[in-house]
């Protein structure tokens, strides 16, 4: 019963302190916007940009993508949020992505975290009539490799959608300046350029 008692008072101050440094980290990163300088006469995309990441928990607080769809938001995109339970399977991930896909009168962005590396590929081979591009940020497996190596025929489709992989957008709890996020915003003026097109 001690044990019990011990363990379950060590998870709470764990628990606590997690969230704890969380709710600092953001309110740092949050403090940035009170000396945020925007950065004049960019491009905007036609279609809405669909940030789609993991559900919040309390180790994930502020989500995969902390303040970048805000600071998108300050420069004039229109900038959506969406959450899937990274632990179930492609299949399902696939049928939520296809029902929230349906549901738009407009094409859109699709901006993936790395944990749906897979599904941005799988995505990106079948194509979808509302999707204008798909980004893959941070460090996910290249080109989901686990799903080319299981799958040979993968290797020989063209993508039909473009699939853009963004390894240098990896995202930081502790980021004091907008580095990250303004080469994020060079990437979202290319898109704006690819809608040109």
């Amino acid at each position: 019963m001690a044990i019990l008692a011990v363990s379950l008072f060590i998870g709470v101050i764990v628990a606590a302190l997690s969230f704890w440094l969380q709710a600092r980290w953001a309110s740092r990163r949050h403090a940035r916007f009170h000396n945020l300088e925007l950065i004049p006469n960019i491009l905007l995309t036609r279609y809405p940009i669909f940030f789609v990441g993991r559900n919040r928990s309390l180790f994930r607080i502020s989500g995969d993508f902390f303040e970048m769809p805000a600071y998108a938001r300050e420069h004039g995109f229109q900038v959506e949020e969406v959450e899937l339970r990274a632990g179930s399977a492609i299949r399902s991930q696939q049928l939520a992505i296809e029902s929230l896909l349906s549901s738009l009168n407009e094409k859109v962005h699709l901006i993936f975290c790395a944990a749906f590396c897979d599904l941005a590929f799988e995505l990106a081979l079948d194509g979808h009539p509302r999707v204008a591009s798909i980004t893959v940020l941070g460090q996910g497996a290249p080109v989901a490799q686990s799903l080319i190596e299981a799958n040979v025929e993968a290797r020989l489709r063209p993508a039909k959608i473009p699939l853009h992989e963004r390894p240098d957008l990896q995202l930081r709890a502790r980021a004091q300046h907008f580095e990250i996020e303004r080469t994020a915003l060079n990437h979202l003026v290319a898109l704006a350029e690819s809608d040109l097109r």
